[in-house]
């Protein structure tokens, strides 16, 4: 009887870290039409009308541009989730940013083309969810994505997207870290 049991345990285990299809990083550079270094300076959660779904915008620094084209020195990414009038909701599988998290964004416009309650503005989404970011490890100077990781942010992580874009990146800012961080609910 404790070995069915270890084994619908595990088989329960193992499918929550199933959920996550890894696509190529090739896919993911091709298809995003914005790619972006910065940091999570703002959050801004809300509850869209059509579905009543709990989201997130978060407000990103942008300090270097790989991929693309950028109107503005921010953008705004949505991410499902957020705590919201002492309602907490959270998408375990999918990404979920704070402030001060830093690193590369893979981005497309919002398919259902969900403006910033707060700015107007038209939100991206992270292509590929967690896949479609690289976080940083600022301490270390590391970096990792959902299936790829980095020794060094600077020789490794600009390169190997400088090498799949095929030009260099736009530096906008030196450092990404020139704005305070602000949390809104």
């Amino acid at each position: 009887m404790k070995y069915p049991t270890l084994l619908i345990f595990c088989l329960l285990s193992f499918s929550s870290f199933c959920q996550l299809v890894q696509i190529s990083q090739a896919e993911i550079f091709e298809r995003s039409a914005l790619i972006v270094e910065g940091k999570v300076i703002a959050q801004n959660t809300f509850r869209y009308p059509p579905n009543q779904m709990i989201y997130t915008t978060n407000t990103i620094n942008v300090c270097k541009v790989f991929k693309g084209k950028l109107n503005f020195y921010t953008v705004e990414i949505i991410t499902k989730g957020g705590n919201l009038d002492n309602e907490f909701k959270k998408e375990n599988e999918l990404l979920n940013l704070t402030l001060n998290d830093e690193g590369v964004f893979f981005l497309n416009s919002n398919p259902a083309q969900m403006i910033s309650p707060e700015t107007g503005r038209r939100l991206y989404d992270v292509f590929g969810n967690r896949q479609g970011y690289i976080k940083y490890n600022l301490l270390k100077m590391t970096a990792a994505s959902a299936f790829m990781s980095f020794n060094n942010v600077v020789s490794g992580v600009y390169p190997y997207l400088t090498r799949m874009n095929k030009q260099d990146y736009v530096t906008i800012k030196r450092v990404c870290n020139e704005a305070k961080p602000r949390r809104k609910h």
